[in-house]
């Protein structure tokens, strides 16, 4: 769904470098399990994967470009403060909510 390269671009790290790669992932999949929860939305990587998960839930969908630099922005957060001390959600960084709000699923409104 997000290529390590494409977290490596974000990051300005060394494409060829795969030290890291195993990390980097784990932060991926943060970033986007976060994603989901703060969306109300299952991600699929294209439209195909979404068609062939018959069991799909209501509301899923095909990440999109914004949703996807909401993500990698996110990566790049858990990135660069690993030891964080201070307690933060996704919608406190206001470029982050400003990509992610318009694909906020809220219950009951459907």
């Amino acid at each position: 769904m997000i290529s390590l390269r494409s977290v490596k671009h974000q990051l300005r790290l060394e494409l060829d470098d795969n030290s890291e790669d195993e990390f980097l992932q784990q932060l991926v999949d943060a970033a986007v399990e976060s994603v989901e929860l703060y969306l109300n939305r299952k991600l699929y990587a294209t439209s195909d994967d979404l068609t062939a998960d018959t069991a799909h839930p209501v509301g899923s969908m095909v990440i999109t470009a914004s949703v996807r630099q909401a993500a990698l922005m996110m990566v790049s957060e858990l990135y660069n403060n690993r030891e964080t001390t201070t307690f933060s959600r996704v919608a406190d960084n206001p470029a982050v909510a400003l990509l992610l709000s318009p694909h906020r699923r809220i219950e009951g409104f459907d």
